[in-house]
Parts: structure tokens; C-alpha cells; sequence
């Protein structure tokens, strides 16, 4: 039988692997993708015997952890996309698993678990692979895709802010003074300037008029270091005011966004009487 190599939601079929264990692989990645996990249990808790080997029993274990689709989406990858905490656990935590190469394995568009659990706002998925004691939280956040989005940024885009509090938090869980990396701290402030002033805010909110959910997403991003590209930005100069964000500068280490929130008040104080 040929390789479904290119086919959607039918796992590759390598070279040694025979029908019977093609439908195992198959099995467990379906099972994963709905997140029945009786079903996945029964599918790894098998015993060595009727002429296989402890050693073939493990190597065919493995084989079914990997196994992918022909978009390279992995069952864990298709446990994170539905959100089944239970089964991500279920898949990490295998004896024969590998999870921190399962976590960082990415779909041919370069998602990984994270960025497809962080994309549909599923939290409590997002928390077991980010607190999984294999997980590199920096590395699978910053993992972009093909298009340049990681995590945060479709968690942002699609308005998930309990999903992005989960996400910044990891990237500095002591406090939010605590100044977050390099790289770290500019990709919040590209996510923030898409939110408030890229082509995208206009399909999702109503220009500068307020928005709960895209105010929410930007007070985060500011509290957590991330920096005004535009200093005359409209959207953050009111969110900064309406939020009563001059309040908490201790907690505030862009010096930029204080300032131009400063000058602005100073130039209309009538809007704040």
C-alpha cells in the first residue's frame, strides 16, 4: 500500500509499518484529535506477546506517538487544536514519548501545540503544555510560523485575553517589572502595533472607539514591557488614559507610553476634568 503522505487527517505510512499497525497509528491520532481518552489508552496499554518483543512493542509505541498527518499535524498537535488537556497529559507523559521534541514539532505552516491551543483560546491546554516539566515556555512561545505569528499573536488577534495573560505570565511569572528579553519584548510590541494600528484592527474593531477586548489585549502587552512603535498612536494615548494606567508606573517600565500619556493629558486637561 502506498504513502498517504499528502493526504489531510490520514497519517504518513513510513516504509516497515504494515497495515495493521497503520491502523493503530491511524487509531490513536483520530482518537487523540477527538480527545477520547479511554479510546488512546486502550490503544498504548499493550503488552508484549503473540510473538512480539518487548522491544517491538516500544518501537511500535513510538511509531504511534509520532505519527502525522500529511500537514504534519501530530495527534498531540490535534489535542491542542480541540483543547483536550486530558489527552495532551495522556500523549507527554508516555514512557516511550519524547515530549520536548513532541512540543517544538511543528505543522508544515510552523505551528506547534502551543500555537494551535493559543489560536483558539483553549487555556487549560495551553497550561499543561506550557507547565509540563519537558517544556522550553520561551522556545514555544517565540516559535513563529510560516506568516511570522507565534502564540501571543493569535492569541491577541483573536481576542483570547485569558489565553495572553496565560502566555505573558510564563514569559515573566515573578513579577510584571520584570523586564522580558530582547526578542521577547519586540514581538509584543509588534503584536500590540497590529492590534492598534495594522491593517487587521480595522476588521476587528470599530477604529480608535473602545473595545474591551482589544483594550484588554494592549493593557497586557504594556504592562508586560512591550514598547510604542508609534508614539502619536491614538488607540494606546486613550487606552493609557481610560485605563488609569499613569496609576500603576511603578508597574509600567516603558517610559515612552507614560510620557506620551503625560504630554497628552497636559494638552487637553479639559478631556480629563
Amino acid at each position: 500500500m502506498g504513502s498517504h503522505g499528502q493526504s489531510e487527517g490520514v497519517v504518513d505510512m513510513p516504509p516497515g509499518v504494515d497495515e495493521e499497525q497503520q491502523q493503530a497509528r491511524q487509531a490513536l491520532w483520530d482518537a487523540a484529535a477527538q480527545g477520547d481518552v479511554p479510546a488512546m489508552q486502550r490503544l498504548l496499554d499493550v503488552e508484549p506477546g503473540g510473538g512480539q518483543s518487548s522491544s517491538a512493542v516500544e518501537s511500535m509505541q513510538r511509531a504511534m506517538l509520532e505519527a502525522a498527518d500529511g500537514l504534519g499535524r501530530t495527534g498531540l498537535l490535534q489535542a491542542a487544536w480541540g483543547g483536550y488537556g486530558d489527552a495532551i497529559r495522556l500523549l507527554l507523559n508516555h514512557p516511550f514519548a519524547d515530549p520536548a521534541a513532541m512540543m517544538m514539532h511543528t505543522t508544515k505552516l510552523g505551528g506547534n501545540a502551543l500555537t494551535l491551543a493559543a489560536y483558539n483560546g483553549h487555556v487549560d491546554a495551553m497550561r499543561v503544555l506550557l507547565d509540563h516539566p519537558s517544556a522550553d515556555p520561551a522556545a514555544m512561545m517565540m516559535r513563529a510560523t510560516s506568516n511570522g505569528a507565534t502564540a501571543l499573536t493569535l492569541a491577541a488577534y483573536n481576542g483570547h485575553v485569558d489565553a495572553m495573560r496565560v502566555l505573558l505570565y510564563h514569559l515573566s511569572p515573578e513579577a510584571a517589572v520584570v523586564m522580558p528579553s530582547d526578542a521577547q519584548q519586540a514581538r509584543m510590541s509588534m503584536v500590540m502595533e497590529a492590534l492598534c494600528e495594522g491593517p487587521r484592527s480595522n476588521e476587528m474593531f470599530d477604529q480608535d472607539q473602545p473595545d474591551d477586548v482589544r483594550d484588554d489585549c494592549v493593557c497586557l502587552l504594556l504592562e508586560r514591557g512591550a514598547h510604542v512603535l508609534r508614539a502619536d498612536s491614538p488607540v494606546v494615548s486613550r487606552i493609557v488614559r481610560e485605563h488609569a494606567l499613569l496609576a500603576r508606573v511603578p508597574q509600567l517600565i516603558n517610559e515612552a507610553v507614560v510620557g506620551m500619556a503625560v504630554m497628552q493629558l497636559q494638552q487637553n486637561p479639559q478631556d480629563n476634568a
